[in-house]
């Protein structure tokens, strides 16, 4: 999900890790984080369709694997589909298929590039938790642009991040 102030902005199937109930317990266990992070870091030349870093491992993941002698793993990305793919296509669209990244459809993850910025929070939640949708929590900010770029959101409601959006 998207959400700029409380609210509901946009919702996007995702693809996780390949082991993808449970929290992120180590380097190479193919599962996604699950808490509270922040978009670290953009790239919008990576091996992937755009990607964008959450900050994982957080001080307690640090502290986690530390105390049970592991790596916590790392460069944990929100990215779109391979720019070169090494299975059809379909593969990517029916299953879980990342190392522990949460992939998006190209065209969601254009949409979350430009209502995110670094430093937006992130959660990510266990897909077994029926009030938290295994998926990508992030709050819509657009301090630099104006006016907003987005007159309507998907949901069909006028834009609520700070900017203003555009007349119509």
């Amino acid at each position: 999900y998207l959400f700029s102030r409380g609210q509901v902005i946009g919702e996007y199937p995702v693809k996780l890790g390949l082991s993808p109930k449970g929290h992120k317990q180590f380097e190479g266990d193919f599962r996604t984080p699950e808490g509270v992070y922040y978009l670290s870091r953009r790239n919008p030349r990576s091996e992937f369709f755009l990607s964008v870093e959450v900050s994982y491992p957080n001080e307690a993941d640090r502290a986690r694997a530390k105390q049970e002698g592991v790596r916590p793993g790392g460069l944990i990305m929100i990215h779109g589909q391979p720019n070169e793919p090494k299975r059809p296509l379909e593969h990517y669209a029916t299953r879980d298929w990342t190392d522990g990244c949460i992939a998006l459809s190209n065209a969601d993850m254009v949409d979350v590039w430009l209502r995110t910025t670094t430093g937006t929070p992130t959660t990510t939640g266990s897909r077994t938790s029926p009030s938290v949708p295994r998926a990508v929590s992030a709050c819509c900010r657009f301090p630099a642009i104006q006016p907003c770029p987005i007159a309507r959101c998907r949901n069909g409601a006028a834009c609520s991040c700070s900017a203003a959006p555009p007349a119509r």
